[in-house]
């Protein structure tokens, strides 16, 4: 039989994904940020999704609307982004 509380902080990649989308725009909860810190110190993947997350939530919130980006900036964004996941 399995144990019910650890069935609570044992949360899906699904989930945790969606708490970390959720946390960049609004506030989540102590029980969602505790869910969500134990389920990154077991998932690679979901960890780097956060990580990921964060820097496109940084390149949006400082993007310019009515500018385009250049070829040569394009490809230094690139860059800085594939260094950045490293």
């Amino acid at each position: 039989m399995e144990n019910k509380s650890n069935k609570k902080f044992m949360i899906s990649c699904k989930e945790a994904t969606m708490i970390v989308v959720k946390k960049a725009a609004i506030n989540v909860t102590f029980s969602e940020r505790l869910k969500l810190f134990l389920h990154l110190l077991i998932c690679q993947y979901c960890r780097l999704f956060e990580k990921q997350n964060k820097i496109i939530d940084n390149i949006v919130s400082n993007w310019k609307t009515n500018k385009k980006l250049s070829s040569k900036q394009k490809n230094a964004l690139k860059l800085k982004i594939e260094s950045e996941i490293k």
